[in-house]
């Protein structure tokens, strides 16, 4: 049984949940039902313009860059499926349950507890999935992307709001773990689903932890210095999370690999994690670090660790990517890492337009009529310096005189 946040990027939950909800439709269309209903605590049939209005009105004290809602996924094995029969009363049933743990984990600072009257959330069931280009069957050629995986695919989809329905109280699961334990939770949602429909997968679990632990140890007898990058109790950790899900071992292996290449791992967790947010995360370490294996550039000059953190806090955006590409332009044309690129990589496309309305064309028109070519030198290196996006005042200079026959002066 997997209960987590959804890794899904189809929607941004900073905004209304209108995006959510008409991708959580697209099951209904593709089978041509008019519409899908949700659940919650007290209800069944829910409309989604119902879900709508009180997930995007229960935002009261919520920041506009803060997160409005939260997506969750209970994904219940083929074998649990089949051993309640695919029965949607105790799908539903069972989802109640663990939105009542959702609400129960968190340890608020009043030693308050959440019940479950207390959350804002709604539910709706999917009947199928489709492989993407992650899965491994994709990968190996045994299926294509797009179609539907076979057996029963049963999983339930949750969106849960940030504020409880008093709107007091700000209710995240992200950051703080002992604010709310995921490995918590999801152990107690596995043994809800035991004593509800008496089966039985807790000495399972156990057996593979301990599967896992004798693993590990195997890895700091192989690789002594594996403890500096790698904590035995944040895997073990990770993996009760992830249920000791098939994907978890996929993901072991792959630094087992790293291990045996002797590559340098920089994001452990982040490759454990599995979710598509961490692969994001996996990405941009790969990418930094070969940025800085390319260019022989150690930690100090060009920080990877901070690197990453920006990343994650702009969601690794469009907007990122074109700030690190013009960052790493400057270090290919040997002008070496920028010492402000910790604010290049932060800057906003509000704070680069405000730079390009201080060097507009018009002000470097004006710099043409001045004889002083140090000046013109000086002020279009303040505008690379401080991440000028497009054309570069120096760029502009440059064809303005190369077009006016003007003497281009020198930029090194």
């Amino acid at each position: 049984m997997k209960t987590k946040e959804s890794g899904n990027v189809v929607y941004d939950n900073k905004g209304s949940s209108e995006r959510l909800i008409n991708y959580l439709k697209h099951e209904a269309k593709e089978n041509n039902l008019p519409d899908i209903y949700f659940f919650n605590q007290t209800e069944i049939n829910i409309k989604t313009d119902d879900v709508l209005h009180k997930i995007d009105n229960n935002t009261h004290g919520v920041k506009a860059s803060e997160s409005k809602f939260f997506t969750l996924i209970i994904s219940p094995s083929q074998d649990e499926l089949n051993h309640i029969k695919n029965d949607e009363k105790k799908l539903i049933e069972y989802t109640q349950k663990v939105m009542e743990n959702y609400g129960n984990n968190f340890q608020l600072s009043n030693d308050k507890k959440i019940q479950k009257d207390d959350l804002v959330w709604f539910a709706t069931i999917h009947q199928e999935r489709k492989f993407s280009g992650t899965d491994e069957a994709v990968k190996e050629g045994s299926a294509r992307s797009g179609m539907q995986k076979p057996g029963l695919q049963t999983h339930i989809h949750v969106i849960v709001s940030r504020r409880d329905a008093e709107q007091k109280i700000t209710l995240s699961p992200e950051g703080n773990q002992k604010r709310f334990s995921k490995a918590d939770w999801t152990y107690k949602n596995i043994k809800d689903f035991n004593l509800m429909f008496q089966y039985s997968q807790l000495k399972n679990l156990e057996l593979e932890e301990k599967k896992l632990r004798v693993r590990l140890e195997q890895w700091t007898k192989n690789y002594p210095d594996i403890e500096k990058v790698i904590e035995t109790e944040k895997v073990v950790k990770i993996a009760k999370e992830r249920g000791f899900e098939g994907g978890f071992y996929r993901d072991l292996k792959k630094i087992e690999q790293k291990l045996e290449k002797g590559e340098l791992i920089l994001n452990p967790y982040h490759i454990l994690a599995g979710d598509k947010t961490n692969r994001k995360a996996e990405y941009l370490a790969e990418r930094v670090e070969n940025i800085r294996t390319k260019y022989n550039l150690s930690d100090k000059e060009f920080d990877a660790a901070q690197i990453g953190k920006i990343g994650k806090e702009k969601n690794y955006s469009d907007e990122f990517y074109k700030n690190l590409r013009s960052i790493e332009k400057e270090i290919k044309e040997g002008r070496g890492v920028p010492p402000n690129y910790v604010e290049k990589l932060q800057m906003s496309q509000a704070y680069s337009n405000s730079i390009k309305d201080k060097f507009s064309s018009e002000k470097i028109d004006n710099l043409l009529k001045d004889t002083n070519q140090e000046k013109i030198i000086s002020i279009s290196k303040e505008g690379f310096d401080i991440g000028y996006e497009g054309d570069s005042p120096e760029d502009y200079v440059r064809k303005k005189k190369r077009k006016n026959n003007i003497h281009r002066p020198s930029f090194n």
